[in-house]
């Protein structure tokens, strides 16, 4: 073989993809929205919703799970004096 096609084969060789490599810049996807690597989401399943991370596993994103179910808060409204309520309701009504 010439040194020529030699030194070609060496530089088609070495342009050619090595592998799968992942970027710095892989995200998750989910629902219309991207995440980066560690975000946490509460996605839906079969079952209701739970807690996952955006990883990465063998060069793909992927979504681990980290609860079976989402952290919710139960917030109860303070009750309003029934003065204060008909003057909320009135002026709700007016910034409509």
């Amino acid at each position: 073989m010439g040194k020529l096609t030699a030194l070609t084969l060496l530089l088609i060789a070495a342009t050619l993809p090595t592998g799968a490599t992942a970027g710095p810049d892989c995200r998750c996807r989910a629902e219309g929205q991207f995440f980066n690597q560690g975000d946490l989401f509460c996605i839906r399943n079969g079952d209701g919703r739970r807690l996952v991370r955006c990883a990465m596993s063998q060069n793909v994103t992927t979504w681990d799970a980290v609860e079976d179910s989402c952290p919710t808060v139960n917030l109860t409204p303070l009750p309003l004096a029934p003065g204060k309520l008909a003057q909320a309701i009135v002026e709700d009504r007016l910034d409509d």
